[in-house]
């Protein structure tokens, strides 16, 4: 993981636990094991060569890359 990976990564632990703790809620691990499965992302055609929306794409699969490993 790069820095902005880790920022990323520590303001999403940051932004889980403030939420927990306004409701009332709390983290445990599963009770079984999870079979692998597949994330997918899809977007109108239109906005397949959007340089804005191509980046944001970028920026989804970093962060869901960095936070299933």
């Amino acid at each position: 993981m790069n820095d902005l990976d880790n920022k990323f990564s520590l303001a999403s632990v940051a932004i889980r636990k403030v939420c927990a703790k306004r409701l009332g809620l709390t983290f445990s691990s599963l009770p079984f094991a999870m079979p692998d499965f597949t994330l997918s992302m899809i977007w109108p055609s239109r906005l397949e060569d959007d340089a804005a929306h191509r980046w944001f794409r970028g920026v989804l699969t970093d962060c869901a890359s960095a936070s299933l490993q």
